[in-house]
């Protein structure tokens, strides 16, 4: 289990710091060290990182979590913009499966039925959730 899961989010960012001065090109290190950041309130430092791990390579969970931060930061065009771009790379379905939906949803629920994510929802997940997850 990682750290960060386990609730040692300040240890968890330390350990994947050091991690990335050993290996920079390390894209899933760079992603859940953006993440991490993300849920700390540190949005651009995240989009940096995600952006970075984009750099080196396709990388779903980093288009996605690019989104949601472009989205915490109110920002709709460049959130618009990377779900567009996501949804097209990865599909609808990899976006369920990887957790950026639920995340989307999450983000929805506490924006109300006429929020930016709500709408993104409704935009490139048009077909019921449950569909999506059964198709597997």
């Amino acid at each position: 289990m990682a750290l960060d899961e386990l609730g040692r989010s300040a240890h968890a960012e330390e350990a994947y710091r050091r991690a990335i001065t050993m290996d920079p090109r390390q894209t899933s290190t760079l992603v859940n060290l953006g993440w991490i950041l993300l849920l700390q309130g540190q949005v651009e430092e995240a989009i940096r990182l995600f952006e970075e791990a984009l750099d080196l390579g396709p990388h779903s969970v980093a288009q996605f979590n690019l989104g949601l931060a472009w989205l915490s930061l109110e920002d709709f065009p460049r959130a618009e913009a990377a779900y567009a771009f996501g949804v097209e790379r990865y599909a609808r379905d990899d976006a369920v499966r990887i957790g950026a939906v639920a995340d989307l949803e999450d983000l929805a629920q506490s924006q109300g039925p006429e929020g930016p994510a709500r709408i993104l929802l409704e935009r490139f997940w048009t077909t019921p959730l449950r569909k999506l997850q059964c198709d597997h």
